[in-house]
């Protein structure tokens, strides 16, 4: 399934006007990597702020940058894409995980719970996607303790994007990285859980859905893996396999 079979789509999203609590210049991140070619997609809450900016909120670019902005494309707005344009972010994206591009740590102990899962965002297997597509400042759990109302708002806005490309793309596997991932993505699925386990802090679930009419599995953990689970390195692997095993 070819990404210009829905460029249009992906035209019409980035179009969106920015909300009030959009990194600014930044674009909605649409996906990951290779969406086209994957079987697994990872799932998180948003995009981070670090996608776009430094930790002293400058604005990253040359060597540095890993997406697009307004700016890069040469764009006053948002309303001002076009397919052009739209090629040049979605390509982008595509390339996230590629050798040379700087890919953010948060993705490090990800991809090894993937190895053990057997799947890779390095060879185009997995993608990630997320509940939100907009990076924000603050970042998400921030907003929503300073405006949790308007978080829930920006939510129910994003969301059905990322049902669209569930039930569009054919991923055999959701992989959730958080419980409030996890959550939402069986409510989605209509999910429920065939099997769960703990890992030190870490517990995890594997449960069934479907949507679209096909087949779903459901897998995630409760706790980002970059807070402090009693995880070492090696064990992102073994909760991957953890996860692996035939169906249930």
């Amino acid at each position: 399934m070819s990404l210009a079979e829905h460029s249009r789509r992906f035209l019409d999203r980035l179009k969106w006007p920015a909300s009030e609590w959009t990194v600014p210049n930044a674009l909605p991140v649409l996906f990951f990597g290779q969406i086209d070619r994957a079987c697994v997609a990872t799932i998180g809450l948003n995009p981070s702020d670090r996608e776009y900016v430094s930790k002293s909120r400058v604005e990253l670019t040359g060597s540095r940058r890993r997406f697009e902005t307004l700016g890069s494309l040469g764009l006053r707005g948002r309303h001002e894409f076009d397919e052009n344009s739209a090629e040049r972010a979605t390509l982008r994206m595509t390339r996230y995980f590629d050798p040379s591009s700087p890919v953010y740590a948060w993705f490090r102990p990800l991809e090894r719970v993937l190895t053990g899962l057997g799947a890779s965002f390095l060879n185009g297997s997995a993608v990630h996607l997320d509940l939100v597509q907009e990076p924000t400042a603050p970042t998400w759990s921030k907003l929503r303790a300073a405006d949790a109302l308007g978080a829930d708002e920006l939510l129910k806005r994003d969301l059905p994007f990322l049902r669209w490309q569930l039930e569009t793309f054919p991923f055999a596997t959701l992989v959730c990285t958080s419980r409030f991932v996890l959550d939402v993505t069986m409510e989605l699925t209509e999910a429920s859980v065939v099997r769960s386990g703990r890992m030190a802090r870490v517990t995890w679930t594997d449960a069934r859905g479907a949507i679209a009419g096909r087949d779903v599995r459901v897998v995630g953990w409760n706790i980002p893996l970059v807070q402090p689970t009693g995880l070492l390195a090696e064990d992102h692997a073994r909760l991957g396999e953890a996860l692996r095993c035939a169906d249930v």
